[in-house]
């Protein structure tokens, strides 16, 4: 097939794939020899994600939209976690990856992300965690 595969939905026996800038059906019925169906004509950019709802199809190539999201919270939301460090992360490949255009605005209790792909998300900062010793004395022979 060819091309950066970088999205993958699974359907019964038809695999959706994202491959480059194509989606590329697939009848993976016999999992060892997958069959094309079809495919699409090139699309304006590599395909990131693809969803399956029914009958349809939803291909999401890069470039094809983007949206700001503009998160609030009460400050208590955060935990643990130190407020100068808070960012949105995504999950891509069994890791958090943080967005590129994630910023906080600590005054306002808002955090603001440009995204253009579909995706779980989080709301993720950095601890400080200190770790003392533990000293143990011996009171006998």
């Amino acid at each position: 097939m060819g091309g950066v595969l970088q999205a993958v939905a699974v359907q019964g026996g038809y695999a959706n794939v994202g491959v480059g800038p194509r989606l590329v059906i697939l009848n993976i019925s016999n999992p060892a020899a997958p069959v094309v169906l079809a495919q699409t004509s090139v699309f304006r950019g590599i395909v990131r994600d693809v969803a399956v709802a029914g009958n349809h199809v939803y291909v999401f190539p890069s470039g094809a939209f983007t949206t700001t999201v503009t998160l609030h919270n009460t400050g208590a939301e955060k935990g643990g976690a130190l407020e100068s460090t808070l960012a949105l992360y995504a999950r891509e490949d069994s890791q958090w990856v943080k967005e590129p255009t994630s910023t906080l605005d600590a005054a306002a209790n808002t955090l603001r992300a440009s995204l253009n792909h579909l995706g779980l998300f989080a709301i993720l900062g950095d601890t400080l965690r200190t770790v003392l010793p533990i000293i143990v004395k011996r009171t006998g022979p």
